[in-house]
């Protein structure tokens, strides 16, 4: 990417400026309507009770996770021309609507994003995605099986 490649224009920026306000805007407007009936005496005393270390411990794991399974979908493309800081950030975008859409929309998102961002076909991005779930599916039924073997084991 070139200079050349980047419009800096006023408007542009003008409108970037105002995408971040609305989307700060909103957020904000989010979090107080979550928080408008909760009580802060309870919440303290909530917080106060929490094990930190098991808090950070397990949001490191989350974080860690997902960004494995990012660079995970990033292999999956055969296409040289996919970069994977891209693959993450189309990657977490989709988590984000699958959290907030139903019916996993945010995989059918991530298939438009890449396509749109990373010029790569629908059909291959879509693969990816399937490929994605039958990883997924072999893995939980490895895990599934190992368990039950473990506690057969443990049983006797």
């Amino acid at each position: 990417m070139t200079d050349s490649d980047i419009d800096n224009s006023p408007r542009k920026l003008g409108q970037a400026k105002w995408r971040l306000m609305a989307g700060l805007s909103l957020s904000g407007l989010c979090i107080f309507l979550s928080l408008r009936n909760v009580s802060l005496a309870n919440l303290k005393e909530a917080l106060s009770t929490a094990h930190w270390g098991w808090v950070v411990l397990t949001t490191a794991t989350f974080v860690l996770t997902h960004f494995l399974k990012a660079f995970r979908w990033y292999l999956f493309f055969v296409s040289p021309k996919v970069e994977l800081g891209r693959v993450v950030g189309v990657y977490f975008i989709g988590q984000m609507l699958n959290a907030v859409i139903p019916a996993r929309a945010g995989d059918v998102g991530r298939v438009f994003l890449i396509g749109e961002d990373q010029s790569v076909s629908r059909g291959s991005a879509f693969s990816t995605v399937i490929l994605e779930k039958i990883v997924d599916l072999l893995m939980l039924s490895l895990v599934y099986l190992l368990v039950s073997v473990w506690l057969n084991q443990t049983a006797m």
